[in-house]
C-alpha cells in the first residue's frame, strides 16, 4: 500500500521496530483514527504524541480525551512532547512519559526498540514530530518498506 509521505507511512525503526509516521498533521479525530490503526498491530504499541495545535479554549480537554482513548484502545505506552500533549500523558497514567523535548522522546524510543514494537508518531506539523519519526527510523538508504515485517 503506497501512502502519501508522513500519512500513515510505514517505516522501519530501530532494532526492526515498525514505525507508523503520521506526522503530516493532527486533530483529535485524526489521532483517534490513527490509534485505531495502531490497535490492529500485535505486540507492544507506543503512541508518540505531539501538541495538536489550533484547538482553541478546549485544547487541554481534547488532549486529555486523546489520552483516555489511547488507553481504552489498548495502547501499551504513551510518550508526549509539548505542554498540551502532556495533558494526554497525565490521564493515560501508568506507561506514559511526558518528555521535555524531541530528543528525550527519541532516546526513550531507542531504549524500548525491538522487533515486537510498533510505534505511531502523531502531531501537528507545528509540533515538528517529524523530528521524532526521523530520529527513530533507519536511514532512508536502508529503509526498505517492501521488506517491512509489520
Amino acid at each position: 500500500m503506497k501512502t502519501e509521505s508522513r500519512r500513515l507511512e510505514l517505516r522501519e525503526g530501530s532494532k526492526q521496530a515498525c514505525l507508523i509516521d503520521d506526522t503530516y498533521n493532527a486533530n483529535p479525530e485524526a489521532v483517534c483514527a490513527a490509534v485505531d490503526v495502531l490497535s490492529l498491530f500485535e505486540g507492544e504499541t507506543v503512541l508518540v504524541l505531539g501538541d495538536m495545535l489550533e484547538l482553541g479554549k478546549k485544547a487541554e480537554q481534547y488532549h486529555e480525551e486523546v489520552g483516555r482513548y489511547a488507553k481504552k484502545q489498548g495502547v501499551s505506552r504513551l510518550i508526549t512532547v509539548g505542554e498540551l500533549a502532556a495533558c494526554a500523558a497525565q490521564v493515560f497514567g501508568a506507561g506514559a512519559l511526558a518528555c521535555v523535548d524531541h530528543q528525550q522522546a527519541i532516546d526513550e524510543l531507542h531504549s524500548l526498540a525491538s522487533a515486537e514494537l510498533t510505534v505511531l508518531v502523531k502531531g501537528s506539523r507545528g509540533s515538528r514530530m517529524d523530528i521524532v519519526a526521523d530520529g527513530f527510523a533507519l536511514p532512508v538508504s536502508s529503509n526498505n518498506t517492501e521488506s517491512l515485517s509489520c
